[in-house]
């Protein structure tokens, strides 16, 4: 056996006797079924590559092979895989089982979590399903994370935000199900290298980036991504490719050196300039307050152009275009009332009742010398109500800490 082509055999010195050591046979058309007792007879195993291939059947559970370290599946025909599969690897750096399109429908593995010098997880298009487990505190030196092509749904786990160690991260192009929440866990990844978070439903804004030195290509493109693009992502010094395409983005238009980032997509989304410069004052001022409730998707969506006083929902001006009204009642708003309402100079009418605001009332609202109704009833605010004038009615009911 030590001498087939695509066997490699190991040497104990004590015992005169060999081992399996390296089984790699990758892209040599076979079409069998793998006995699904194998783990009993490669117990020394460090490296199997069955990949491209048309293996099929169930995979064979790979259970305690505590040496194996690389273990390359893809491209095959599997129909199932056993509950312990992939139970006792300790020493597996490698799991490669995308492309088996011929999987019955099963969630990501999580007797993964007993693996923890795992490197590179790439169960690209195999049929998983369902939410991710909040294990990923158990990688602590993964690098390659990719499961783009999958039916994965609801919002990613907090230990996600763990993976300080993430190269490269490919949760693009699900089928059926989308991913949601926010994308503020890139911020906890300083070594990536590849973002593709493309076809999702990822909401709220793109996070500072600016400790990702080594960041060349980002796709965010067909989300549900707001808010305003920060300066950091064009000085970036290795950004080579963006993709922001057929998002919500607001705010003024996103500057890039095109010698160093010659491919750039920012299509299809809100900017309130089609060329670069400042967006107006009073654009700038409603973007500032609405990032403290986290660019909500339901002002992206009406919020158009660099005149808040033509076609802007929940805004109303005078004849001379000057913001009067900002009626943001029962808008599903959290987060913080900010203190940028101060700058909104003209401001008559304040509601913003109904929501699910914390924190406290800023006293820099106090200064609005035109305000004569404040309503943020029904909230969760709290400490001390700000001195306001006695000529302005505040609502207040409904916040119980307040």
């Amino acid at each position: 056996m030590c001498e087939w082509v695509g066997v490699v055999c190991g040497y104990f010195p004590a015992t005169n006797s060999r081992y399996l050591e390296k089984i790699q046979l990758n892209s040599r058309r076979l079409n069998r079924t793998i006995p699904s007792d194998i783990n009993k007879y490669v117990v020394n195993l460090c490296y199997l590559d069955l990949g491209n291939n048309s293996f099929s059947g169930h995979l064979p559970s790979f259970l305690n092979l505590s040496y194996l370290q690389s273990l390359y599946l893809s491209q095959n025909n599997f129909t199932s895989i056993p509950h312990d599969c992939f139970y006792g690897l300790e020493n597996l750096e490698l799991l490669d089982l995308s492309y088996n399109t011929n999987l019955s429908p099963l969630t990501f593995p999580t007797n993964l979590n007993t693996n923890s010098r795992l490197i590179v997880i790439i169960l690209e298009n195999t049929n998983l399903i369902g939410s991710l487990p909040d294990i990923f505190d158990s990688f602590p030196v993964l690098q390659t994370f990719s499961l783009s092509e999958n039916n994965l749904t609801k919002v990613l786990p907090k230990s996600f935000s763990k993976l300080t160690k993430l190269i490269r991260l490919k949760l693009n192009h699900p089928k059926d199900n989308k991913l949601s929440d926010t994308i503020q866990f890139l911020s906890f990844m300083p070594q990536l290298f590849q973002v593709n978070l493309e076809g999702n439903s990822f909401e709220g804004s793109i996070p500072d980036l600016s400790n990702c030195k080594h960041l060349k290509y980002l796709f965010l493109a067909n989300n549900r991504l707001t808010g305003v693009v920060l300066p950091f992502l064009g000085l970036l010094n290795k950004i080579y490719q963006v993709s922001l395409e057929n998002n919500w983005l607001q705010g003024p238009l996103p500057l890039f050196n095109k010698v160093r980032t010659p491919k750039v997509n920012l299509a299809s989304n809100e900017f309130c300039l089609d060329h670069s410069g400042p967006c107006d004052h009073r654009v700038t001022t409603l973007l500032q307050v609405v990032q403290e409730f986290h660019y909500p998707y339901l002002l992206a969506q009406s919020w158009r152009g660099n005149n808040p006083c033509e076609t802007w929902n929940f805004i109303t001006c005078d004849e001379n275009g000057n913001i009067r009204t900002v009626n943001l009642t029962n808008s599903n708003l959290t987060g913080l009332i900010s203190p940028s309402f101060k700058n909104l100079m003209d401001l008559c009418q304040l509601y913003l009742g109904e929501n699910r605001l914390n924190g406290s009332i800023p006293e820099s609202l106090t200064s609005l010398q035109q305000l004569k109704f404040l309503d943020v009833s029904n909230n969760n605010l709290s400490k001390n109500l700000p001195p306001f004038s006695t000529k302005i009615m505040v609502i207040t009911t409904g916040n119980v800490f307040l």
